[in-house]
């Protein structure tokens, strides 16, 4: 019997209810209460056989069922994550209680099942050591900028001066003649602003909108790397623009824009947003401040 008020639209899991279909939303996908079912099969950035799945507990392999069909004792959070009561986090690798199964979207891997699991040390190295390079796997990816294939490999990070915040490479496949960044930020939090050029320094002219290039891999201008970092609460954002410069005659055909970032909560912890394609109102916005900033250039789309 459900006994909330009608106006509470919050129920199965404290998950919000559509009230025209009545599924509820968790995030990843909907879970249909009448049922007792997901209403798509479970799915993960990472390309894996069975996503989530524990290969020696038969019932993770049914994509559709709610925490392997054992609601009583495991809870889900989002869609993708089964936590079972006895304990266990999110970010470690559950070994203790089982409480992670398989891999998903976040790479990440536990052995054993049950509450009562007796996983040995070698087994909780392995496991931890199958979540890093897993880890690793996920924040390498390739976008697809206009038909340019970029290999990027990002993290959010902690330095060593206490700061934390995110170091992203970016390396376009095969050639890409005189193939050079150009890239705009904002923050909120400490140092706020608004949308500026993060420019190359000119000796001559600060009003040029390249980002500093040859930092890595044989002097390349055309591989972009950055490590920016905060040490208060905030955001950071950028749009990040691939192009063909020419700096004697000061232009800079586009090719394509990706944007990321990551944010650091209240309480020091710092997530990323993973790059991904900018879209064509990000991608205007950017170009719009370079082209402000760096008026005796010439740069198109």
């Amino acid at each position: 019997t459900n006994s909330c008020p009608s106006t509470n639209n919050y129920k199965f899991e404290g998950k919000e209810r559509d009230t025209e279909t009545g599924n509820d939303d968790f995030g990843a996908r909907y879970y249909s209460n009448r049922f007792g079912r997901w209403l798509s099969a479970d799915w993960s950035n990472v390309p894996v056989p069975v996503p989530y799945a524990n290969l020696t507990n038969p019932q993770t392999l049914n994509l559709f069922a709610m925490v392997s069909d054992d609601p009583e004792t495991s809870a889900d959070l989002d869609g993708h994550i089964q936590l079972s009561s006895s304990g266990g986090g999110v970010g470690g690798t559950g070994i203790e209680s089982c409480s992670w199964f398989g891999e998903g979207a976040d790479g990440t891997t536990a052995s054993g099942c049950g509450p009562s699991a007796n996983v040995s040390a070698n087994q909780a190295d392995d496991a931890q050591q199958a979540e890093a390079a897993k880890q690793k796997a996920q924040n390498q990816t390739t976008l697809n900028l206009n038909g340019t294939n970029v290999d990027v490999t990002f993290n959010a990070a902690e330095f060593s001066n206490g700061q934390t915040g995110a170091v992203i490479d970016a390396n376009p496949q095969g050639a890409c003649d005189n193939c050079r960044w150009a890239q705009t930020v904002s923050r909120t939090g400490e140092d706020a602003h608004g949308a500026r050029t993060d420019r190359e320094p000119d000796p001559t002219s600060q009003t040029q909108p390249l980002y500093p290039g040859g930092v890595h891999k044989g002097n390349d201008a055309a591989n972009f790397h950055d490590e920016p970092s905060s040490s208060k609460p905030g955001t950071f954002s950028a749009v990040t623009t691939l192009g063909v410069a020419d700096k004697a005659n000061k232009t800079f055909k586009v090719t394509g824009s990706m944007t990321w970032g990551y944010k650091i909560d209240k309480n020091g912890n710092v997530s990323g947003m993973a790059p991904r394609v900018a879209t064509k109102a990000e991608q205007a916005r950017s170009l719009a401040v370079l082209k402000r900033e760096s008026p005796g250039w010439t740069i198109s789309p």
